[in-house]
């Protein structure tokens, strides 16, 4: 054993880890040889020879009789104490001493990354003892007085750090399952084959996780068999050059995590952005500057059984807290819809009280309702690049992946549709798959083909919730009033130029707050709202979803809100126009509060007003009945749009331009007498002319005065309405 307490001369830094784990293991065997002295009758048998194969009477009868340890005993065990605690003094040193010097030591990386106190680092290094040498295994069962035992127990450990000192309790306390050093994954315990759950936990094998002894041993890389399928492991970004943000939000972010540092209420915080919006690339940037890597944690790869996945989360989180890591959660929104949301962050926040932070969530939409029981979390938007930006990376794109013809209408497909930079890679990409087969021997790009990939990478799960709509009109099939076919052109117009109205114009700023154009559709049945829905959407080349209600207004509490952000979110992933037809029940007034039914009722049109006012994309709502919207609802759409009843020269244009002129027609049929006669809109003069046609075609006849009339009455009568003849008889 080296001289302790370097007497007479100067102290040494330590050379490197292996020396200062050389003192842990001198210190060790002070605690071992303690051990001997105090517990000597414990290798006794009752004739005062040696054994090794039970408890002495001589021991037992101390311990009954509480008899103090004998003179001899004492003053041995003083020498011993007075060794330890010269050694501890002389460790301390040394330490101090190495500090100076910047050498950094596995051992007290470890006790700070866990904060772990003087007694806890003893049961650790104890344990840890046989798997660092293994001449400790030996002398442990020496110690305990039997060969046949192979592991320790929490009853040996208390024996050798605490002897017969106070510290017994404290000991027993550092070992409970809910101790630091069991709920961090440092300490495992374990069930022999022989023991069963009435074992004494005293008795139960205890052992230091095998990370934790190959950390002590020098092993700083991150462990791959703790990472597993569920986390990887980011050091640097080599792409962070390309990382197209704003510096407000790089700021943001940089603000939030130093808040985090010093304030432990906030649990986290939440990056929201499409997908390849930069969100980890920003976290790693962000973190690159405090000299932390990052540690990525796939929810949904998570174990499915609860022991299984609180084991392996335990794991992460101390492998994090050992390379002074942050930890980035992903696919929270794919873990919600599972339905295993709940249990698995409990799982995880339950572990996560142990971690300060930095933690970061990532997420395509707000997580704020998932996340909310868990405590407060700061959430900062992640947009998507300025337009010049993501021309500048379409045409980078489109350079390298294939022969991009000149002229090729690159801001006509920004002003279509906005990307993330990671979505405008993973498009060129795929354009060049395309050049390298079909379009190896075009002499152009063809912009339907980009068109086809762009909406292949906007991939969503609408279908759950919404129905595709799919008609072939255009604005010259729309016949309405030139003050309403004025806005709807408006709307199309605002939505191709959003940004430079809300960020170059600087209206974001004071005027508007989102970049999303909610509007109403309001007028009877027939007047044409979905076929103006379906033009606008055609119009800047995208999808447009029927919200189908019936699927999404639920009778339990608090389901009409989740389906509803379903359809949000989805829709946002597609970046598709979603249309809420005849949207009356849902969107009625609000009412007085008279009873449960009514507040959660006005619960749920909060909660759409909120949704439709973020949402970044065309939302459509259609009324029959404008009255009945609630007027705190109307107030926040962008666009109100009046579908009035059609007049007789409204509707005699309409008959002529929704009748094909393939359908044969007798001379006598008079389409002015049927605008004239019948008040139907659009939509109910579609419906008479296929019956007519249907008529016709089984008569194997033209379409003439009478047939068309006969339609009209029976479309008459299906609406509610009486036909002439009825009324005059």
């Amino acid at each position: 054993m080296p001289e302790a307490g370097g007497q007479g001369g100067e102290v040494r830094a330590y050379r490197g880890p292996e020396d200062h784990l050389q003192d842990w293991l001198v210190r060790l065997r002070l605690l071992i040889q303690r051990h001997l002295v105090l517990f000597t009758d414990r290798f006794l048998d009752s004739s005062g020879k040696a054994s090794d194969l039970f408890a002495s009477r001589r021991e037992v009868e101390a311990f009954l009789a509480m008899e103090p340890p004998g003179p001899e005993v004492t003053e041995a065990l003083q020498v011993i104490e007075d060794s330890l605690e010269r050694f501890q003094r002389f460790m301390a040193d040394r330490l101090a001493a190495s500090a100076e010097t910047g050498l950094r030591l596995p051992i007290e990386d470890l006790r700070a990354a866990f904060g772990l106190d003087d007694l806890e680092m003893d049961l650790l290094m104890a344990l840890a003892a046989p798997d660092l040498d293994p001449g400790f295994a030996r002398a442990y069962s020496h110690a305990w007085a039997d060969f046949t035992r192979r592991h320790v127990d929490g009853a040996f450990l208390a024996d050798l750090v605490a002897g017969l000192g106070p510290d017994r309790d404290r000991v027993w306390a550092a070992l409970e399952p809910g101790s630091r050093l069991r709920r961090l994954g440092l300490v495992e315990a374990g069930v022999l084959p022989d023991q069963g759950p009435m074992t004494r936990v005293t008795e139960r094998p205890l052992k230091v996780a095998d990370r934790v002894v190959g950390w002590i041993r020098g092993h700083r890389e991150p462990d791959r068999t703790v990472l597993g399928r569920a986390a990887a492991w980011y050091v640097r970004n080599d792409l962070l050059g390309d990382l197209l943000l704003p510096a407000p939000v790089r700021r943001a972010v940089q603000e939030a995590l130093r808040r985090q540092g010093m304030d432990r209420r906030l649990r986290g915080v939440v990056l929201v952005g499409a997908v390849g919006s930069g969100r980890r690339s920003l976290a790693l940037e962000t973190l690159r500057e405090q000299g932390r890597p990052l540690m990525t944690v796939r929810l949904d790869r998570l174990p499915s059984g609860q022991e299984d996945r609180e084991g392996t989360l335990r794991g992460l989180v101390r492998e994090a807290l050992l390379l002074g890591a942050a930890i980035y959660l992903e696919g929270i929104e794919d873990l919600d819809r599972s339905g295993t949301g709940p249990a698995v962050l409990d799982d995880l926040f339950g572990v996560l009280e142990d971690f300060p932070g930095p933690l970061l969530v990532g997420a395509t939409v707000s997580p704020r309702e998932v996340l909310r029981p868990h405590g407060e979390f700061q959430e900062i938007g992640i947009p998507f690049p300025e337009v010049e930006d993501q021309q500048r990376l379409w045409e980078r794109g489109l350079a390298r992946t294939c022969r991009r013809p000149p002229g090729f209408p690159i801001a006509d497909l920004v002003g279509r549709y906005s990307l993330s930079g990671g979505a405008i890679e993973a498009c060129c990409r795929a354009v060049g798959r395309w050049a390298e087969t079909a379009g190896a021997k075009a002499e152009t790009l063809p912009l339907p083909v980009v068109v086809d990939i762009i909406r292949a990478q906007l991939s969503h799960r609408l279908s759950a919730v919404a129905i595709p709509v799919h008609k072939g009109e255009g604005w010259d099939d729309l016949v309405l009033p030139r003050r309403t076919l004025d806005t709807l052109r408006e709307i199309v117009q605002f939505f191709r130029n959003r940004y430079r109205i809300l960020h170059e114009w600087g209206l974001g700023a004071k005027l508007l707050k989102t970049p999303g154009v909610p509007c109403l559709f309001a007028g009877p049945p027939g007047t044409g709202k979905t076929m103006a829905a379906s033009i606008i959407a055609k119009e800047l080349g995208r999808e447009i979803f029927q919200i189908d209600l019936s699927r999404v207004v639920d009778k339990y509490i608090g389901e009409t809100e989740k389906n509803l952000g379903r359809a949000f979110e989805e829709g946002a992933r597609a970046q598709a126009v979603l249309l809420f037809d005849e949207a009356d029940s849902l969107f009625a007034k609000r009412t007085d509060v008279k009873t449960s039914v009514d507040r959660y009722a006005n619960l749920e049109v909060n909660y759409l007003l909120q949704r439709i006012e973020s949402y970044e994309g065309i939302a459509i709502l259609t009324t029959n009945f404008p009255g009945s919207i609630d007027e705190a609802f109307r107030r926040r759409l962008r666009f109100f749009v009046e579908f009035p009843f059609p007049e007789e020269a409204e509707r005699l244009l309409l008959w002529k331009t929704l009748l094909p002129p393939e359908v044969p027609v007798a001379p006598d049929l008079d389409l002015g007498e049927m605008a004239r006669r019948y008040l139907l809109a659009g939509g109910n003069i579609r419906n008479v002319i296929i019956r007519a046609a249907t008529l016709a075609a089984e008569a194997n006849r033209p379409v003439d005065m009478a047939l068309m009339v006969q339609a009209a009455n029976t479309e008459y009568r299906a609406i509610g309405k009486l036909v002439r003849e009825e009324i005059e008889s």
